[in-house]
């Protein structure tokens, strides 16, 4: 299980197929993903990453402390030697918006993919109109690296798809979240002695990966 200030993330139970389906079978909450309504039959646990169009991927349950569960976060595509990978996040539950619960589920997932898996470049790609998917992504730390132009076709137009992603070396999730980070970043006073400059945390060591050509889909599960 990963551990965040406000949510828990945990592997996806038997329990939760049946919220999930309702889920996936919203038009709304399916064209915030950039995704179509389909036919949706019964929902498998582990077929969940292909239906997100996840290579090899991890879905894992979003659940708060007094509501249970309130959405998805994935992970998936993973490529091995350029140690990257792809996150999308459902906040599926709408009385759950705006509490912070996908910022706190995307900063532990970022976090986790860094320092445990060794990664190097979590990337996201959200369609231009999931303005609160993009404020989201980088209040976490994300940077925009640009649009992939009309990439996207619904509902008889095209849309641009906003390309952001977090590189391990620069990430400041963490600091960004902190209140205290803008006045420690504050120009001193004259005539006053800044402060020495925090060093960085040492590098993580490296996870020992195959030499497999293929892709690769490190384990997110409840083991952290």
């Amino acid at each position: 299980m990963l551990q965040g200030k406000l949510v828990s993330l945990r592997g996806v139970e038997k329990e939760d197929l049946e919220q999930i389906r309702e889920w996936l079978t919203d038009p709304e909450l399916l064209h915030l993903l950039g995704a179509r309504p389909m036919p949706l039959g019964n929902v498998e646990a582990d077929k969940l990453p292909e239906l997100f169009r996840l290579r090899e991927g991890r879905v894992l349950a979003i659940t708060s402390k007094d509501k249970g569960l309130v959405g998805l976060i994935a992970v998936g595509n993973f490529h091995e030697f350029n140690r990257t990978a792809q996150v999308l996040v459902l906040v599926g539950d709408r009385g759950e918006w705006n509490r912070g619960y996908g910022t706190d589920a995307l900063r532990s997932v970022t976090r986790f993919v860094f320092e445990d898996l060794n990664l190097n470049c979590l990337e996201a790609h959200i369609p231009e109109f999931n303005t609160r998917a993009v404020r989201a992504f980088a209040k976490v730390g994300f940077q925009q690296e640009g649009k992939l132009r009309s990439r996207l076709f619904l509902r008889g137009r095209y849309w641009d798809v906003v390309v952001a992603s977090a590189l391990r070396e620069t990430w400041n999730g963490e600091r960004a979240a902190d209140p205290t980070a803008a006045v420690s970043q504050a120009v001193p006073p004259p005539h006053s002695t800044p402060e020495p400059t925090p060093q960085p945390p040492a590098t993580p060591q490296p996870v020992q990966i195959g030499q497999s050509d293929q892709p690769i889909a490190p384990p997110i599960s409840p083991t952290v």
